[in-house]
């Protein structure tokens, strides 16, 4: 019984300094634990990451919308582009008519140079051209 008794005592010694060593442990993790918790730095850190990825998320919805505008943008410039084409055409072909005429109506050879029709409508708007007297220059005798 003695010896019994003798190894009761040294196991219940043995699980008083575990126990003590865990209670050690406990308070030292709750210890640290309330510091992470009530830590101001790792508030302020979690604060910054849920505010970056707030403007994160804002910035990519506006460059969404953003980039939504450019493609309007851009099918907007690509008709005006076309339109300007058809109405550079128009033109184009309205001016080479327009020389032919002046040609047939004046009686004249075409020219390669649109100088020349340039300088024959100022000629006839400023009364210098002389029909009777058409000479491939038009310009006023001294």
């Amino acid at each position: 019984m003695i010896n019994y008794s003798k190894n009761l005592e040294k196991v219940n010694i043995i699980q008083s300094n575990e126990i003590a060593t865990k209670d050690k442990t406990i308070k030292k993790l709750t210890k640290e634990n309330k510091i992470f918790r009530n830590n101001k730095e790792l508030k302020k850190r979690n604060d910054l990451i849920k505010e970056q990825k707030a403007t994160i998320d804002s910035q990519t919805e506006e460059i969404k919308r953003l980039n939504g505008l450019v493609d309007i943008l851009n099918k907007s410039l690509t008709t005006l582009k076309q339109n300007l084409e058809k109405e550079i055409t128009k033109w184009k072909n309205l001016f080479n008519k327009m020389c032919e005429a002046f040609d047939k109506f004046l009686g004249r050879e075409p020219s390669d140079y649109y100088e020349d029709y340039e300088d024959l409508a100022d000629s006839i708007i400023y009364d210098y051209y002389d029909k009777d007297n058409d000479k491939d220059d038009f310009e006023i005798g001294i």
